[in-house]
């Protein structure tokens, strides 16, 4: 049975918080993504059976900056993941909480359901014994 909004207006307000939490955390990732910058673009390597030594020595420094420059790329990428990682997590907790919370409802719907079908059997039995 569908759960009215109505009788859980609580329930689409926590959907409305977790749905705003989910927007500012795939926000804050982008504009980390974004500060972090595109990747390093990797250095033209010379070829080894044709280079002399000036362009193998340029291409080696040409390398190490590209080494450090990832590892920084990296090291923001990370921090921007650890960042969004309480997001997340709080995010999966207002899930399961938001789950808890339908099931209950769902739950406590049953029970009336089946009083309500109890009850519509014993008046039907009553009305039966009065028409007698």
């Amino acid at each position: 049975m569908l759960i009215c909004t109505s009788d859980f207006g609580g329930v689409m307000k926590y959907i409305r918080c977790l749905v705003i939490i989910c927007a500012i955390a795939l926000t804050g990732t982008t504009s980390t993504l974004a500060n972090c910058g595109a990747g390093p673009k990797q250095p033209e390597l010379p070829n080894g059976a044709t280079a002399g030594p000036e362009e193998m020595k340029t291409a080696l420094d040409a390398t190490a900056t590209f080494d450090v420059a990832v590892k920084n790329y990296a090291d923001c990428l990370i921090a921007a993941a650890q960042e969004d990682a309480d997001l997340i997590a709080a995010a999966q907790e207002a899930i399961e909480e938001y789950n808890r919370l339908i099931a209950a409802a769902q739950t406590a719907m049953d029970e009336r359901n089946a009083l309500v079908e109890r009850w519509n059997a014993e008046a039907g039995i009553f009305r039966a014994r009065l028409a007698d």
